[in-house]
């Protein structure tokens, strides 16, 4: 089994999870907006999203979760590019990050939780 983490603050409040899943030999890999080095997770960096003030919060708002969205599906292509395929994705919903992740692996479940 292959799953993926997404989490702005990766492990965040998935680090029990992933310990438990690590410790099962189930192949781990995760993308997050911090700095992060487990030597059993691939982990990928994506920057923070360069968001232009509107002064409308909701367009400003939007916007930040589609640059979210966009970096974290540029990072997932890496992993689908090195053969990484998972089965299950599991993804903080808050951010935006999930948008495109299931143009990218279109097979995985996908589990939102915030």
């Amino acid at each position: 089994m292959k799953v993926l983490f997404v989490h702005q603050n990766f492990p965040g409040q998935f680090g029990g999870l992933v310990d438990r899943l690590i410790a099962e030999d189930v192949a781990v890999a995760a993308i997050g907006a911090r700095d992060f080095h487990h030597d059993r997770i691939r982990y990928l960096r994506y920057g923070s999203p360069m968001v232009q003030q509107s002064n409308d919060l909701s367009i400003d708002d939007a916007s930040g979760r589609l640059r979210r969205a966009s970096a974290v599906a540029a990072q997932a292509r890496l992993l689908q590019r090195d053969g990484f395929e998972p089965d299950l994705m599991i993804v903080h919903s808050g951010w935006g990050e999930a948008l495109y992740l299931r143009d990218i692996f279109p097979r995985a479940r996908l589990v939102c939780y915030c």
